[in-house]
């Protein structure tokens, strides 16, 4: 894993053998500056969750993107797989992820990009956060 980024940008390149949990405590890390816990939680489990699609169901190079612009946070993973990424009904193994970031995101979806997808989704921290 190599990384660059500052108080409110982060920006991972990941591989296959990365440990989610020290994703989640690097993502958490980095970004408990500039948000509060709750947002912060968010944020790492809507990163969580993106990165995990992308290493079931993508394929390498895979790259993390956070950015926080307070109140908003703008997450993005971006991978070579194929595939066109949609909400499922849950299954023994799976199909949480993209209820989850449905749930907790403001607004989510997917884009071709230079012979990738970047899956993303952007969430607003403030109180006035819509909520379902």
């Amino acid at each position: 894993m190599t990384t660059t980024g500052g108080n409110v940008c982060l920006h991972v390149d990941l591989d296959t053998a990365v440990s989610l949990a020290e994703l989640r405590r690097y993502v958490r890390q980095e970004l408990r500056c500039g948000l509060d816990a709750p947002a912060l939680d968010t944020a790492v489990l809507v990163a969580h969750e993106l990165v995990t699609n992308a290493l079931r169901h993508g394929s390498e190079p895979i790259a993390l993107d956070v950015a926080v612009d307070a109140p908003d946070v703008a997450v993005a993973v971006t991978d070579h797989g194929g595939g066109d990424p949609h909400v499922v009904e849950p299954y023994d193994g799976g199909g949480r992820g993209l209820a989850i970031i449905e749930a907790l995101a403001d607004e989510w979806g997917v884009e071709p990009t230079n012979g990738a997808k970047k899956v993303w989704a952007h969430l607003r921290t403030s109180p006035e956060r819509r909520v379902g």
